[in-house]
């Protein structure tokens, strides 16, 4: 809902061509990206290494999406990435009854950049809405929306 609720709120793009372009970019980013989900828990720590590996990863991803579903019922704003980040170096250190299990070196780069995405986001972000501000101040909304359907 995330991904294409501006573009629909702001009628930049229908409701079928929102959902239909983010569900095929969705489903690449599935099947293209999985070394990314591999390397981001070997970074954290290895839950295969633990005698019940599956069992923590699905821990884990339980833990993960009862967070989201409790977060989304309440209204608040959640990240899905620090939610399973947290919840499988949690049920792996439940699993090892240890802190030791954690890849320290890699949890810190991970947690450090998952504190400054969004920052750079911010910045970016900010840095584009003006640039198209300075850019487009003087044209009407309502055609520009139409051009922009086609970028």
């Amino acid at each position: 809902a995330n991904a294409v609720a501006t573009s629909i709120s702001t009628r930049a793009l229908k409701p079928r061509v929102a959902i239909g372009i983010a569900a095929v970019m969705n489903f690449l980013g599935a099947i293209s990206f999985t070394g990314v989900a591999e390397s981001l828990t070997k970074s954290i720590v290895d839950p295969f290494s633990l005698n019940n590996g599956e069992f923590v990863v699905l821990c884990g991803l339980i833990a993960a999406v009862i967070w989201n579903l409790m977060t989304w019922l309440v209204g608040m704003p959640s990240s899905s990435s620090h939610a399973l980040i947290g919840a499988i170096a949690g049920a792996s250190i439940a699993s090892a009854s240890s802190f030791s299990v954690l890849n320290w070196s890699g949890f810190t780069t991970i947690i450090i950049a998952l504190i400054i995405s969004p920052i750079i986001g911010f910045t970016v972000g900010y840095l584009i809405y003006s640039l198209f501000k300075h850019l487009f101040h003087d044209k009407k909304l309502g055609k520009m929306n139409r051009r922009f359907r086609f970028i």
